[in-house]
């Protein structure tokens, strides 16, 4: 396995864990965003446990942001002011 393959089934997890609406992303939609060109994801982790991540489709200077989850454990325990902190938001 990949490390591309391990985020992407990761970020599979946590979506279909902790979003609204999950049925809209696969694991294999996450390895071929990732592997796009446009694609970038910057996550939170918690020791070594994926917790949160911001996906975007970046073309030129701008961003579009395609997904922000957290997990509901650490909803409302300040960890989107990491991506503010390290410039994504």
């Amino acid at each position: 396995m990949t490390v591309e393959d391990e985020v992407s089934e990761q970020l599979y997890q946590l979506v279909q864990q902790h979003y609204e609406h999950p049925g809209h992303w696969s694991a294999k939609a996450f390895q071929e965003d990732i592997a796009s060109e446009h694609g970038a994801y910057y996550g939170v982790y918690h020791v070594d446990t994926l917790i949160g991540f911001v996906g975007m489709q970046v073309v030129l200077d701008e961003a579009t942001i395609t997904n922000i989850v957290i997990h509901r454990g650490f909803q409302g325990k300040r960890t989107c002011p990491t991506f503010m902190a390290n410039g994504v938001l």
